[in-house]
């Protein structure tokens, strides 16, 4: 759980170095008061507004699960939607843009009629599936 949240933690990677001292190879786990204070700092950053949010219908949402013998994790997840708007730029964002530029934006049809267009305005999210037995 926390290694799908480390995008929204700042400095991810040196709040669990302890942490991950702990499964290298050859290394012997023996849990210190820093490995504590690292595990009781990281709870509190995953449980803090950074990481948790209101619901909000309008955003494509996903429950991600995971089990294993001794235990099961669901996450409730809802995502940013995904567009780059580079044509957007190219006619907007610059004042050099031609005339040309800003009426070929005219050709582009709905999503109904041009699948290309309703792609790239909902972009498909993959799904990786456990290879555990």
């Amino acid at each position: 759980m926390a290694k799908y949240s480390s995008k929204y933690i700042r400095d991810f990677a040196t709040l669990t170095a302890p942490l991950r001292e702990l499964t290298k190879k050859n290394a012997r786990f023996t849990w210190l008061p820093k490995h504590q204070a690292c595990f009781d700092k990281l709870k509190a950053t995953l449980a803090s507004a950074k990481c948790m949010s209101y619901f909000a219908k309008d955003k494509e949402t996903q429950v991600i699960v995971d089990a294993s013998p001794v235990g099961i994790l669901a996450i409730l997840s809802q995502q940013e939607p995904v567009t780059d708007h580079k044509p957007l730029e190219v006619i907007y964002g610059s004042r050099k843009a031609k005339a040309s530029a800003r009426i070929e934006r005219w050709i582009l049809r709905s999503g109904a009629n041009n699948p290309a267009d309703y792609l790239s305005r909902h972009p498909s999210t993959p799904i990786h599936e456990s290879k555990r037995k």
